[in-house]
């Protein structure tokens, strides 16, 4: 099932499978895979800054009713290598499914518990518990907002002005 995409400077669309896994690129109107659900399986957001693609994955082991064995992690990928790489003290941490960046830190969230993290040079902190099925996070640049899947099909949305602080 594709799920999230992220687009990069010239163009290139990202688009995960984050049931079968891997992340397949667009270019030349043209679809293929780019990296094997072997490197990521599960992936779910992207989310671009500079060269890099962040992936905050789902988690290994999916079971029909979404949990996971394993929970999901945090990986960069660099677009030109194609080089994955799991992020220090962001292992395990949730069945991840949103991800963005706000004043220098990647936040990310927990579908299944509500947890919204932050990761920043100093690691990966717990900043707030939001609503269960809290899904694709987003900012404006000032406002982080937290869409809330209600019953799996109604979409609520949760707008959170935060003020981020190094601990």
């Amino acid at each position: 099932m594709l799920n999230d995409i992220a687009v990069d400077r010239q163009g290139v669309v990202y688009i995960t499978d984050v049931l079968a896994g891997g992340i397949f690129q667009y270019k030349d109107k043209q679809i293929t895979p780019w990296i094997s659900p072997a490197q990521l399986p599960h992936p779910n957001g992207l989310f671009i800054k500079g060269n890099t693609l962040f992936v905050a994955t789902w988690g290994k082991g999916l079971k029909e009713d979404h949990s996971t064995d394993e929970l999901g992690s945090l990986y960069q990928i660099d677009l030109d290598s194609k080089a994955v790489t799991l992020i220090k003290d962001a292992q395990h941490i949730g069945n991840l499914d949103g991800i963005t960046s706000m004043n220098q830190q990647l936040i990310v969230n927990d579908w299944m518990n509500g947890n919204v993290f932050r990761r920043d040079e100093h690691g990966t902190k717990l900043l707030f518990k939001a609503a269960k099925t809290s899904a694709d996070i987003s900012t404006d640049g000032q406002y982080l907002i937290v869409p809330v899947m209600a019953d799996y099909a109604t979409f609520n949305s949760l707008h959170l002005q935060m003020k981020f602080r190094r601990d």
